[in-house]
């Protein structure tokens, strides 16, 4: 690949990029009030890209022993038990992780 090949790719991808962020602002922008059926999948597409996220990840789980299964189940635990303590995304997510990373580097 070329540095010029490199370079347009970059460009062409940060254009779209800026314009997906700067519709919703296009679009709207001559309304006072944002539309019912926004704020409708506003509040509920969070919740369901993370069911979809957490379908996906736990997909290929065997339950065929204990050390299969155990690391994800609890820490899909610690993150909803974080999250409803905190109501942190972030938190929830960051020690999520790390208790499954600390799980798969000690139970391989």
């Amino acid at each position: 690949m070329s540095l010029t090949y490199l370079f347009l790719a970059i460009i062409i991808a940060s254009a779209i990029t800026l314009a997906t962020r700067a519709f919703p602002f296009l679009l709207l922008s001559h309304r006072q009030e944002v539309p019912e059926w926004l704020l409708f999948v506003a509040k509920r597409l969070p919740v369901a890209v993370i069911a979809i996220l957490v379908l996906y990840s736990i997909r290929h789980i065997s339950f065929d022993s204990l050390t299969n299964w155990a690391g994800e189940a609890v820490s899909i635990a610690v993150v909803v038990l974080v999250h409803l303590y905190r109501r942190n995304t972030l938190a929830s997510v960051l020690l999520g992780t790390l208790c499954y990373m600390t799980f798969k580097s000690l139970f391989g």
